[in-house]
């Protein structure tokens, strides 16, 4: 229908009475201040100087039909007169207020005074503006503005100051909702000391001594920069350029360039040329090339050279990786125990962290390293406080302690009992020693580890017999370091070992350069530094010594060697129908007892004994047997 203007004396126009204003709907209503002001300042120019001359001046605009009956627009002044300049008008006390359809008010803007140039199709003023949505939902202000009709462009110079309330904030991003009550929320609030506006590309950027400060969301840098597009009248994102940092979720990131996605609730830390972003929250700190804060599904994601650190707390599960643990005060440097995880990107949930791609962890205790784990895949479950209960580290998994080293597909270590499980080809080495087997089961507590199913060790041949086995029936070695470092191993359906002792069970089949056993079980104490061992196989006992070309079968063997002094100890005692045959015969003992003296060569059988096919002249046994 068009719209009308009254005498200053006669109040609203009346098509049938002016509505009440209604209550408003939360949205995002603050921006379209920018079109509304061209509305007013249009309104101004079509209407004529006559029409603002006096005090108490009112205009209102109609929508067309069929609600010609609503107002869409209502300006208010207390005073309007044209200037001496002859093409800008003069407005005090302006009040504009837009309402929708359903006679909801949209937008209020008020400022104290307000000049239109005509020729420029610009309205300015050194005072204050202030515009708000509806019921106040959202509302900026600021000191001194500039209005430029031509490209729809809004400049606030200083001390501006934005206020988004909490129910708006929500309505953005659809499906989302904070742990507070909206009654426990504060204002989300931006601060700067300028304030452009494009209604054209609906950007929106404050700059100079920019801040936001709200509930779930505080940020700080050098420039800010939103997108309201007009034909949306909705917040669709917020950048913040030049030295951030942000608090949000109870995460504070430093980088420089952050962005908040409205629709989605994410805030996204984002990496400059040489310049990764960081981020701490509680006792977990890192970087990576991009940061990504999730509120909704509640993830925190780190992409591109990424790097995780955290303390290592708890007691039954102190280490990250399998370790022994450290009695209190027996750490070096500072004592705090931590973890880095260097990878290509990882997940951070509530409860748990997925790793990915090169995984590297490190276990550190002060400034000593504790341990390595390596991986494609790494997937760590936390308790409340931090403590480790759970990893899961799969493909290509080699872990690391000093000499100790394990290698498998898959792994998993329970934090809170210290237990690992390798299983997909694990292996193991522990400096010379070494093994494999389809399952591994290691307890650092316990210092134990459990190989089961086609279970293998190699070993150093002189840990399970003396120097005197390994050259029996040779010239003796006079330069030990010359000679070639040689291995015995064993096979059996699983063995669990120990630094100094090892139970072999299930078909044991030893294999030494001198020797080999089979049977059911094998004990075996192994050699320290002063080469002292014992080894007891049991159950269906059979043993080939190769360069005596003795076979003896018994129930039970157990070989004793060591160096007492200058003296060498080099026994095996069989026991339980014992047996040897060598190329001389078949010699028993009835009370079968056999004791070989490997040391002196020579073989002790206490009571009777049988010799059956001796061949003295032969010479070919290495070991004396006794006389009858």
């Amino acid at each position: 229908m068009g719209s009308k203007t009254t005498r200053a004396d006669t109040g609203f126009p009346r098509r049938g009475e002016v509505p009440p204003v209604a209550q408003f709907k939360p949205r995002h209503y603050l921006w379209t201040a920018t079109p509304l002001i061209t509305l007013l300042l249009l309104g101004i120019a079509a209407r004529g100087q006559q029409a603002f001359l006096g005090t108490n001046f009112n205009a209102v605009e109609y929508y067309k039909p069929p609600h010609d009956a609503q107002m869409k627009s209502l300006i208010q002044g207390a005073r309007g007169e044209r200037r001496p300049d002859g093409h800008s008008l003069l407005v005090d006390e302006l009040k504009l207020q837009t309402f929708r359809e359903d006679n909801e008010r949209e937008l209020l803007v008020e400022a104290p005074q307000c000049i239109y140039d005509e020729h420029e199709h610009s309205a300015s003023s050194p005072g204050r503006l202030r515009a708000q949505s509806g019921k106040g939902e959202l509302l900026i202000e600021g000191e001194g503005f500039l209005w430029r009709q031509t490209n729809s462009s809004l400049i606030i110079s200083n001390q501006v100051h934005t206020t988004i309330r909490p129910d708006l904030l929500e309505s953005s991003a659809a499906g989302t909702r904070t742990n507070l009550p909206l009654n426990q929320l504060r204002n989300l609030e931006i601060f700067s000391d300028q304030f452009t506006y494009s209604a054209e590309s609906g950007l929106g950027i404050y700059s100079g001594n920019m801040r936001v400060a709200g509930t779930n969301l505080s940020l700080i840098g050098g420039q800010l920069t939103i997108v309201v597009p007009i034909a949306e009248r909705q917040l669709q994102s917020i950048t913040a350029e030049q030295d951030v940092t942000v608090d949000y979720e109870g995460v504070r990131a430093t980088g420089d360039r952050v962005r908040y996605e409205a629709g989605t609730d994410q805030v996204q830390i984002i990496a400059q040329p040489g310049r990764q972003p960081s981020w701490r929250a509680g006792e977990r700190e890192g970087r990576a090339d991009d940061l990504l804060i999730d509120r909704t599904n509640k993830v925190f994601r780190a992409t591109g050279h990424a790097f995780l650190k955290m303390q290592a707390k708890g007691q039954a599960g102190a280490g990250f990786l399998p370790a022994n643990r450290l009695k209190a005060g027996t750490l070096p440097g500072n004592g705090e125990e931590t973890v880095e995880i260097n990878c290509a990107s990882y997940e951070i949930r509530t409860n748990f962290a997925v790793f990915h791609d090169d995984v590297r962890v490190t276990q550190r205790a002060g400034e000593s390293t504790q341990g390595i784990l390596s991986c494609d895949t790494l997937t760590a479950s936390f308790s409340g406080t931090n403590e480790l209960q759970r990893i899961v580290a799969e493909q290509h998994v080699i872990i690391e302690q000093e000499t100790n080293r394990f290698t498998a597909d898959h792994a998993v270590f329970e934090g809170t009992e210290g237990i690992l499980d390798l299983t997909g080809n694990p292996a193991w080495r522990s400096g010379l020693r070494g093994g494999s087997g389809k399952t591994i089961k290691v307890d650092p507590e316990k210092e134990e580890m459990t190989v089961s199913g086609d279970a293998v060790m190699r070993l150093p041949a002189e840990q399970i017999a003396s120097p005197s086995a390994l050259s029996f029936g040779k010239s003796a070695v006079t330069n030990a370091a010359a000679a070639p470092q040689q291995f015995a191993q064993i096979t059996s359906h699983e063995y669990t070992l120990t630094p100094e002792t090892a139970l072999f069970k299930g078909k044991v089949r030893a294999e030494h350069p001198q020797m080999s056993w089979q049977c059911e079980t094998i004990t075996a104490q192994f050699s320290s530094a002063a080469r002292a061992g014992r080894v007891t196989a049991e159950q269906d006992v059979v043993f080939d010594l190769s360069e005596e070309k003795v076979h003896g079968t018994s129930d039970k063997a157990v070989y004793t060697f060591g160096v007492t002094g200058n003296v060498t100890n080099d026994f095996v005692v069989l026991t339980g129908n014992p047996m040897l045959v060598t190329t001389n015969g078949v010699f028993q003992n009835s009370n079968n007892v056999i004791i070989m003296d490997l040391a002196h060569k020579t073989l002790v059988a206490p009571g009777k004994f049988r010799i059956i096919g001796t061949n003295n002249a032969s010479g070919t046994d290495l070991l004396q047997v006794p006389k009858k």
